[in-house]
């Protein structure tokens, strides 16, 4: 058999990439035919505690890995919750709708499933009640709701439909990990109008929740989830300025759910909840949605002028950090 000799040029490559980490590489003769390469790289002493600490996921008091369904439309919350639980030893499923969730459901045995209320299609409503209707044992699996806030008649549905509990949106990795682990808990946290509008005067920044996120996240993902949030930001923000857009209320309520998910979860927490107390006067036909509509649109276009620079200082600093032509 006769082979295509290449030239060379992944080798020279290899061979830089080597000599510019201190290292060196060379190759030896194989008696079968051919050469085998090798290379040897410069690294410090590392002590046995220091790989533990590196390797070992973030358990919760010695909570057991879970097999955890995760489902959500949005990419987003998806990534965050999955790598938050990956972090703590847990198997993750993630699907984006209520359909795939029951099919997940009624396939694979899970420790818990964790599901957005609000879905384009089948939402987390149906889709608990299709998985409640499943034979045993997969119609037994703990349902927790994932949602920003637990009014008195979202509790009662979600009760009726067989949800077990809610885990608070936006969720960060401690407890988010507390709720999986426990299964299901009670709902709470029952809030009216007034409430959530009380919550819009949350931060427009909360940076540490952010911090979060970019640590759990692989390297420039939160970039580009960042990227993604000013973009949903413009479109609804547009839509909120204009009058005829305005009056399909339904639409525009389904768009601030979505930004809602994605703010609270980056640390945009005063436009989450402005988000929120917009979607709820919709849903719930309350007379002061026009000046909700008004707020939502002012909080977001601040927001997502503090987006904007966030994402404006992280060009700065990239560029800064790459090494300049010589």
């Amino acid at each position: 058999m006769s082979g295509i000799e290449g030239a060379g040029l992944g080798l020279a490559l290899t061979a830089k990439l080597v000599q510019l980490m201190g290292g060196q590489i060379g190759y030896d003769d194989n008696s079968g035919g051919g050469s085998v390469f090798w290379f040897e790289l410069p690294c410090g002493d590392v002590a046995a505690a220091d790989v533990e600490a590196i390797v070992a996921p973030r358990q919760i008091d010695g909570a057991p890995s879970l097999r955890v369904l995760v489902v959500d439309d949005e990419p987003l919350n998806r990534s965050i919750a999955t790598r938050f639980l990956n972090l703590a030893g847990h198997v993750v499923t993630s699907v984006d709708s209520g359909a795939a969730a029951v099919n997940a459901a009624a396939t694979q045995t899970f420790d818990v499933i964790l599901t957005d209320v609000r879905m384009p299609g089948m939402n987390g409503l149906e889709a608990t009640l299709q998985i409640r209707a499943l034979p045993p044992p997969h119609c037994d699996v703990p349902v927790l709701a994932v949602t920003a806030h637990a009014f008195a008649e979202q509790v009662l549905a979600c009760e009726q439909a067989g949800m077990d509990g809610h885990v608070a949106k936006p969720f960060n990795q401690a407890a988010l990990l507390a709720d999986v682990a426990s299964g299901a808990r009670a709902w709470n946290g029952r809030q009216s109008t007034a409430d959530v509008q009380d919550n819009a005067g949350a931060e427009i920044f909360d940076r540490s929740i952010f911090a979060e996120v970019c640590d759990a996240l692989p390297a420039g993902d939160q970039w580009a989830h960042l990227r993604t949030l000013i973009a949903r930001g413009e479109t609804l923000l547009t839509e909120l300025c204009n009058s005829v857009a305005r009056s399909q209320t339904s639409s525009l309520a389904q768009a601030a759910h979505k930004l809602a998910g994605g703010a609270g979860t980056l640390g945009f927490t005063s436009m989450a909840a402005a988000a929120r107390a917009f979607e709820f006067a919709v849903d719930s036909g309350a007379a002061d949605t026009e000046a909700l509509a008004d707020r939502f649109a002012g909080i977001t276009a601040e927001s997502l002028a503090t987006a904007r620079d966030e994402l404006d200082g992280a060009d700065v600093r990239s560029d800064t950090a790459a090494p300049q032509p010589t």
